[in-house]
C-alpha cells in the first residue's frame, strides 16, 4: 500500500470512528435534552398507621404531560449522583434515538415508571437507605419514528424527604403472647412490627435486666430523656440474651416473630428489648429502638408499675421537705454537739486538775 493511500485509509478510519463514538456518545444530543429540574416536583409520603407503607408521587407544573401523538412516558432515577454524568453513562443512542436502560442495570433501586397519575412503584427499603437521596426526572417521547429523552439537568435532593421515622420508643411494636413460665413449645413468642417503612430487611432483638436504679427512676418520673439514657444502657449492656427473629408476612402486614422458651422471667424485675437492624452491607439509616417491660405473673408486660421506686422518691421528697421546712435544723444540731463535747472536755479537765492536786497515798 501506498504512503499516499495509507493516509487515506487513515483519514477513513478516523472518520468512521468518530461516528461510532458519536453513536454512543452520552453527552446530550439531538435525541437528549437537558431540562430545569424546578419545573417537576417528587413528593414522599411514609404512611405509619396500620401498616408502614410508602407513597411517592411525581407532578409538574399544570400537572404531568400526556400526548397521543408523542406518547411521553415519564420515569425517575433515584441515584446518589449529584449530576447528570453518572445518568448519562447509562443511556444510549442508537439509529431509533435515546435508548433507556433496563431498570436491573441500574442497581437499587434506580430507574421507576411513573403512572399517569404520577404514581412511582419503589419498594419500601428506599425510605431507609442511606444512599439514592437523589433523584432525575426522565421524559421520554417518540416522535417520526424516533425516540427523545428530556432530563433534569440537577437533580431533585430527597434526602430531607427520607429522615421522619416514629419517635425513639416507637418505632417497633412490641407484642408477647403465651407464658414464658412453661418452656414448652407453647411458650411465649414475642412479636416485633416495624412502624416505618420497610420491606425486604432482618432484624436482631437484646433483652436484658435494667439493675439501674436511677434509670427506671427516670421511667417512672416519665422523664424525657429516659428513652435516649435507655437505649445508651442497653446497647452497651453485655449481658443481654441475643434473639433472631424470623419474619412473616400475613395479610399485606410484616412483622417478626421470636420463640422466647428458654429465657427466664422475674417476677417484678425490668427489662429492655432493644430492636435494630441486622446491616451486614451498612447500606440502611440506623433505627435502633429499645422499649421497657417488666416481669408479672412469670410473663413480660408493658404495664409498667413503679412501685418501689416512686415510693423511694416519696421518701427522697420528704426529706427534702423537712429540710425545707426547718432549714435551722442542722444548725442548731451541730452547736448542740458542739456544746456536748465542750462540757465534756471541761469536766474531764477539772477530775484530771483534782486528781493531780490530790494525789492518793499508799
Amino acid at each position: 500500500m501506498s504512503k499516499i493511500n495509507k493516509i487515506l485509509f487513515l483519514i477513513v478510519f478516523m472518520m468512521f470512528g468518530s461516528m461510532v463514538v458519536f453513536a454512543d456518545d452520552p453527552e446530550p444530543s439531538e435525541y437528549i435534552t437537558l431540562t430545569q429540574e424546578n419545573k417537576y416536583t417528587i413528593t414522599v409520603t411514609p404512611e405509619f398507621d396500620g401498616v408502614p407503607s410508602l407513597e411517592v408521587k411525581l407532578s409538574q407544573n399544570g400537572g404531568l404531560t400526556q400526548d397521543e401523538t408523542n406518547s411521553y412516558v415519564y420515569f425517575v432515577y433515584f441515584t446518589n449522583a449529584t449530576n447528570t454524568e453518572e445518568l448519562l453513562d447509562e443511556i444510549e443512542t442508537d439509529a431509533y434515538g435515546c435508548k433507556l436502560p433496563e431498570p436491573s442495570k441500574l442497581g437499587f433501586p434506580g430507574l421507576k415508571a411513573a403512572d399517569l397519575e404520577g404514581n412511582v412503584d419503589i419498594t419500601n427499603d428506599w425510605y431507609i437507605l442511606k444512599e439514592y437521596g437523589n433523584a432525575f426526572v426522565i421524559r421520554k417521547y417518540g416522535n417520526d419514528g424516533k425516540n427523545y429523552c428530556e432530563i433534569t439537568e440537577n437533580p431533585l435532593n430527597l434526602s430531607s424527604k427520607k429522615k421522619t421515622l416514629p419517635e425513639l420508643g416507637d418505632r417497633y411494636g412490641i407484642f408477647v403472647f403465651g407464658d414464658n413460665s412453661s418452656h414448652t413449645d407453647d411458650s411465649a413468642e414475642l412479636s416485633v412490627f416495624p412502624r416505618f417503612p420497610s420491606e425486604s430487611i432482618s432484624i436482631k432483638v437484646k433483652i436484658g435486666v435494667i439493675s439501674d436504679k436511677e434509670l427506671l427512676k427516670k421511667f417512672a418520673n416519665e422523664d424525657d430523656d429516659r428513652y435516649e439514657e435507655l437505649l445508651e444502657y442497653a446497647t452497651n449492656d453485655t449481658k443481654g440474651k441475643l434473639y433472631a427473629p424470623e419474619q412473616n408476612l400475613e395479610n399485606s402486614e410484616r412483622y417478626y416473630e421470636l420463640d422466647m422458651g428458654d429465657f427466664t422471667v422475674v417476677n417484678g424485675a425490668y427489662y429492655y428489648i432493644y430492636t435494630t437492624l441486622s446491616d451486614s452491607n451498612d447500606i440502611y439509616v440506623d433505627i435502633d429502638d429499645v422499649t421497657i417491660v417488666m416481669g408479672k405473673n412469670e410473663n413480660l408486660v408493658t404495664e409498667l408499675e413503679f412501685e418501689e421506686e416512686k415510693e423511694e422518691e416519696k421518701k427522697e421528697e420528704k426529706k427534702e421537705e423537712k429540710k425545707a421546712d426547718n432549714p435551722d435544723t442542722g444548725i442548731y444540731y451541730g452547736l448542740g454537739t458542739f456544746v456536748m463535747i465542750l462540757f465534756v472536755g471541761v469536766l474531764s479537765y477539772i477530775l484530771i486538775r483534782r486528781k493531780s492536786r490530790f494525789p492518793k497515798h499508799s
